[in-house]
């Protein structure tokens, strides 16, 4: 991006560059298998963290163009009373961050996979007898964090971008909220539901980050982009809000309102 770019580039009030982005033509059109190394690596992190746990299975994806993005599950545990989702396939290619990004940065920007945390009694899981029959349109309306999971992982590649730390994305524009949700999109950060040292995992000769998606009401979206993304973490945390989905957490941004003479 040359200098006349970077003036020209549109940011939200916080400073923040916007990227806006139309349909456009699949420019991944090979046929992609998993990439062994990638798989192992994130089969080996999840083992490192949680040991081998009863039940945990992966969705495994039938078709693949592109990038084959599959989704490890880990069922509720003594180390974490959630299912634990992460992909692997998003880094099976590099992404295409900004070179003023790489030279701060460096080329580990390139890589990252993303997870989710869902409740012990989320509905997918429940009704679940085999995973693998999620994924087509006769998918339950609880699959969504999947859904979003998998259609991110493609993203950065389909759009020739990038996605990391701080990033926010809305479902759509404008954005509409997830099933049986008010949710409208998610923010990058790392999961409160990991130690810090395992935000980050190796895969062959790659380091890749681990992003947690935090879903976020219109309200938290807009605050993070008038303001910021440390502002928005500090109303996150002063609310207790966690990465975990929590489709009637309280809103971060919204007040309450007083009525009579206060």
């Amino acid at each position: 991006m040359s200098s006349e770019d970077e003036q020209d580039q549109e940011r939200t009030p916080a400073g923040d560059p916007i990227y806006r982005y139309k349909d456009a033509p699949p420019d991944l059109q090979d046929f992609a298998i998993g990439d062994m190394d990638l798989i192992a690596g994130v089969e080996e992190h999840l083992e490192s963290l949680f040991g081998k746990v009863e039940g945990s299975t992966v969705l495994h994806e039938i078709m693949s163009f592109g990038v084959h993005v599959d989704v490890h599950v880990i069922p509720p545990n003594p180390k974490l009373n959630g299912w634990l989702c992460v992909t692997s396939g998003m880094a099976q290619r590099p992404m295409s961050p900004p070179p003023e990004v790489i030279r701060q940065l460096g080329n580990d920007c390139r890589y990252c996979e993303l997870m989710t945390v869902l409740p012990s009694d989320w509905p997918l899981f429940q009704m679940a007898e085999k995973f693998g029959g999620f994924g087509g349109k006769e998918s339950p309306p609880s699959y969504w964090p999947i859904g979003w999971m998998k259609f991110l992982a493609r993203f950065p590649h389909e759009q020739k971008t990038w996605l990391w730390h701080g990033h926010t994305i809305p479902n759509g524009d404008p954005a509409e909220p997830f099933a049986e949700s008010n949710f409208i999109g998610s923010i990058l950060l790392p999961s409160l539901h990991l130690p810090s040292e395992s935000w980050s995992f190796q895969a062959g000769d790659r380091k890749v980050a681990l992003f947690s998606l935090w879903p976020l009401y219109q309200e938290e979206m807009d605050f993070k982009l008038r303001h910021g993304t440390d502002a928005l973490i500090s109303r996150l945390e002063a609310t207790g809000v966690t990465d975990m989905v929590n489709t009637s957490r309280p809103n971060a941004i919204r007040r309450k309102k007083w009525f009579g003479l206060f």
